[in-house]
């Protein structure tokens, strides 16, 4: 596995992939890596040739900079792990290769609406983090795919529509869910869990469960699942940010009548924000 820090030096690697046909596969990490990302590793090879992960904590996409310090770094660990998964190249940037002008003077992309919603609004400018950090990321590997989780799956379409929007010509793949023994949808912030909060925080994926049976079932109307859920959810100790129950195509508010829908939540419980969704239909 090549490690590199420099984009000229990394693409011109790349630049020889492409001159063996190679297909190339990018895959964004923020580091502190578990069984969730090595899940994506797989997965990419069987799309591509040659799997690229990079791995940088983007400090724009933080809404609180004690959650930026506070970020796991566990460079020595996830650069033993990317290796023994063999991956083709470790691409670790530091900030002025991403930011050559400094981060207040960034170009920044936008989506508007989307990006305001659901976990936007919990985290006003976090999305506008992502999408203008992926963008350059996109710009500098130049791959012909790249994962994103359905944990994020918010982040997952804003990506989509970045790229169609864009014309970037980039392959956005879904990975599903990876999860613990007890249903915990894996997360970098599962680790900051107490024994006992982590008990708790397997409530959230039963509760999802139970929400989505009942909008399979439509024997009552979705502002109803959704605050019933709510309450249950609250009763076992969470903060809830949101339930919503909206379309899986667009994140729109779907009609009775509405086939594809998704069911997302976000919540809080010893002050550490866990997300998941289930898909219906």
């Amino acid at each position: 596995m090549d490690v590199i820090n420099d984009k000229s030096e990394a693409q011109i690697l790349l630049d020889e992939q492409r001159r063996k046909n190679s297909k190339i596969i990018l895959i964004p990490t923020m580091g502190n890596l578990h069984d969730g990302h090595l899940s994506l590793i797989e997965l990419a090879r069987e799309h591509a040739d040659y799997v690229v992960v990079s791995i940088f904590i983007n400090p724009t996409q933080f809404t609180d900079n004690k959650d930026f310090d506070n970020y796991p770094r566990t460079l020595e660990s996830d650069i033993e792990k990317l290796s023994l998964a063999n991956v083709s190249l470790l691409f670790l940037p530091d900030c002025s290769c991403i930011y050559p002008y400094g981060i207040d003077h960034a170009a920044k992309v936008i989506i508007p609406e989307m990006s305001n919603d659901l976990c936007g609004k919990v985290r006003p400018g976090h999305f506008e983090g992502v999408t203008s950090i992926v963008l350059r990321l996109f710009n500098i590997i130049k791959p012909d795919f790249s994962i994103f989780g359905q944990k994020d799956f918010q982040q997952k379409l804003l990506i989509e529509w970045m790229t169609t929007d864009l014309s970037l010509g980039i392959n956005i793949i879904g990975a599903p869910i990876i999860r613990e023994d007890n249903g915990l949808a894996m997360s970098s912030r599962n680790q900051h869990l107490s024994s006992t909060a982590k008990l708790t925080a397997a409530k959230l994926y039963e509760t999802l469960i139970e929400a989505s049976g009942s909008i399979r079932d439509r024997k009552i109307g979705f502002a109803s699942i959704q605050r019933e859920t709510e309450e249950r959810l609250i009763g076992y100790g969470f903060f809830v940010d949101y339930i919503s129950i909206r379309s899986s195509i667009d994140l729109s508010i779907p009609d009775k009548d509405a086939k594809k829908l998704i069911i997302l939540a976000s919540v809080i419980i010893e002050d550490v924000r866990l997300i998941d969704n289930i898909i219906i239909g």
